[in-house]
């Protein structure tokens, strides 16, 4: 082999074999600026809200990571950032006193990747730490010190857990005051105006570093935000009188736009489905009602439709036995109610048509009488 020869291949192998170190090993190449970058994830574990309900925790795990270099960033390579460092933060924010965040815990150890926020007890915030078998840990909301849980038990988390949610309460989030994360943007949900306010956005750098992707997370919060101003279909009741049966459909945004829009609301009945009944199947299919343009201004809006009572009991003629729900005269059924969002020009069309984010569906139970005008007797067993 030619003497240049053996030097360059020579060569190439040192360059290739500094490159791998270099990139395993995570050192920089002297001389040369990298971005470091900071990955964050607000979901280590759900909103814990206090047992007064005047304040809330929340975990974050950061990720510092530098470009990929080296064999890393390499075309046929994946190009994944190199992690220089890990941490988990805990945060308290006061609902009364508003203002900023603040963080009262940060761990950077190898753990914090199995680490989580579990709950809000009476006795602290509680934290679950390591991987399997993990270890709870107690964390004072006001001074941040954090030790092991001694002793504990499953049976005692799951106790606290519940506690802490209101499970056991069953009460409806949508009727209550409480925190909501939303795309890393925090709200108090108020249930008399049936709208959300805001608190404050997780910030798109992290110890002077910028969040990776800080572009597209800005993107992501503005069509979020614009999703928020859609009206949601709520409590869905009905009523009659003389030979008409009144649908009300109550609709909000939870973060009412500037001005009113148009919704397309359309409405399916459920109905017995007769087919079925050869194979014994006394299930119900939707049949649909109703299809109309509707204007609702930018807040909350009560929506009244009128049907025939005639052109309904027509649906249940057919039923015989077990085919439907018939008490006294009166149809206990379902109705589906969906409000379709209109676009705007400018507006992004993948937000619309049939199951896009600017739908919103809900159902409720009716009462159709069925007495009116020789309709709908109660049919015989």
């Amino acid at each position: 082999m030619p003497r240049s020869l053996t030097i360059l291949v020579v060569a190439f192998f040192v360059v290739a074999v500094a490159w791998v170190v270099l990139s395993v090993g995570r050192v920089p190449v002297p001389g040369i600026a990298y971005s470091l970058h900071v990955t964050s994830n607000p979901r280590n574990g759900p909103l814990a809200e206090s047992p007064d309900g005047r304040a809330f925790a929340y975990a974050v795990w950061n990720s510092n990571e530098r470009d990929a270099i080296g064999f890393n960033s390499w075309p046929l390579t994946t190009g994944a950032p190199l992690v220089v460092s890990r941490s988990f933060d805990l945060y308290v924010y006061d609902l009364v006193a508003r203002g900023a965040p603040r963080r009262i815990l940060r761990w950077t150890d190898a753990d914090v990747d199995h680490t989580s926020l579990f709950c809000w007890s009476p006795d602290g915030i509680i934290v679950r730490r390591g991987p399997e078998p993990y270890t709870p840990w107690l964390v004072d909301p006001s001074s941040g010190h954090a030790q092991p849980m001694v002793p504990w038990s499953e049976q005692l988390l799951g106790r606290l857990y519940n506690d802490a949610h209101r499970i056991d309460t069953r009460v409806i989030p949508e009727t209550r005051f409480h925190p909501e994360l939303d795309v890393d943007r925090f709200f108090l949900w108020n249930p008399a105006a049936h709208r959300r306010e805001w608190l404050f956005d997780l910030p798109l750098e992290y110890d002077g570093h910028p969040a990776r992707f800080a572009a597209q997370k800005k993107q992501y919060r503005a069509e979020h935000e614009q999703r928020a101003s859609f009206h949601e279909v709520g409590t869905i009741g009905s009523d009659s009188d003389g030979d008409s049966l009144y649908l009300s459909v109550f609709a909000y945004a939870r973060e009412p736009g500037p001005a009113a829009r148009l919704y397309r609301l359309v409405v399916h009945l459920d109905v017995p489905d007769t087919a079925g009944w050869r194979e014994h199947s006394f299930g119900s299919r939707p049949v649909l009602i109703d299809s109309v343009v509707v204007r609702c201004p930018p807040d909350t809006i009560t929506l009244r439709r009128s049907y025939s009572l005639r052109q309904l009991a027509s649906y249940i003629r057919a039923i015989r036995g077990g085919g439907g729900e018939v008490y006294d005269g009166i149809w206990h059924t379902g109705v589906e109610a969906e409000l379709r969002a209109l676009p705007i020009p400018g507006e992004p069309a993948t937000m619309f048509g049939t199951g896009g984010r600017a739908n919103s569906l809900n159902a409720g139970p009716i009462e159709v009488p069925l007495g009116h005008r020789g309709f709908g007797k109660q049919p015989p067993p």
